[in-house]
């Protein structure tokens, strides 16, 4: 596929060649997007680096650039302003609402994208998301935080009770592929809509303060720690319904 974005011949440096970096390079390459490893020839330079050293990477590389250039970071959580380190620089953060665990050889269809930036940088990267077959959102810089964490909670940290029930079926042999389509993949296809609690079930929910307890104590005595998450989710849960 060959991206076409009419009156803008632009080229791409990708600082941070990891996981996302990678992905990107290669997502552009596949639209035939220039991609150089020259940083002079460069005319988008994008940031795949951590939140910690962002704004010194950003200073290093505008110190050694005189023409006019344009930064943009793939953070979920700062807003654009952490890379304006020269008032001249046109700024962006488009950060994908998706996980990559491996560096893929093209981009993924059907991400979510957040935008939050210069306007000029949207009319460079809009027809970006476009052709990769995104979903391309704009957010205001007060909502990078709320959006970063909301992130987290369904994409990271959701892992943890998910992780547990695997160790668990692991020890016991149950099916837990099966299990996972059968309960986990309906349940998040239900509440895509909004209004999750209202869709939530199990013993917590009806108020089985019994059966709670009791299967906190078992993973107590047979996974130590586990037993915390269930709890305090359950707690949750509870505190949700009364």
């Amino acid at each position: 596929m060959t991206f076409r974005n009419p009156g803008e011949e632009k080229s791409h440096f990708i600082h941070g060649r990891g996981r996302l970096g990678a992905t990107i390079a290669n997502g552009l390459g596949k639209l035939g997007v220039s991609v150089v490893d020259d940083l002079g020839q460069a005319d988008i330079i994008w940031f795949c680096v951590p939140e910690k050293v962002l704004k010194s990477e950003a200073e290093k590389i505008a110190a050694g650039m005189d023409t006019e250039i344009r930064f943009v970071h793939t953070s979920g959580l700062l807003t654009a302003e952490a890379v304006r380190v020269r008032p001249d620089i046109q700024v962006a953060s488009l950060h994908p609402a998706y996980s990559f665990p491996n560096a893929l050889s093209g981009m993924p269809e059907n991400i979510l994208w957040t935008f939050e930036g210069d306007a000029g940088m949207r009319h460079l990267l809009s027809p970006l998301v476009s052709a990769w077959k995104g979903k391309w959102v704009e957010i205001a810089a007060n909502a990078k935080i709320p959006y970063h964490i909301a992130c987290v909670l369904m994409g990271n940290l959701v892992d943890v009770p998910v992780a547990a029930a695997e160790e668990i079926c692991r020890e016991f042999e149950l099916p837990f592929s099966e299990m996972t389509a059968s309960l986990l993949l309906p349940h998040i296809e239900a509440v895509k809509a909004g209004r999750v609690f209202e869709k939530t079930t199990g013993p917590a929910s009806r108020g089985d303060f019994e059966t709670v307890e009791r299967e906190t104590e078992w993973l107590h005595r047979n996974f130590p720690g586990q037993e915390q998450v269930y709890a305090i989710l359950s707690a949750f849960i509870q505190k949700k319904n009364t």
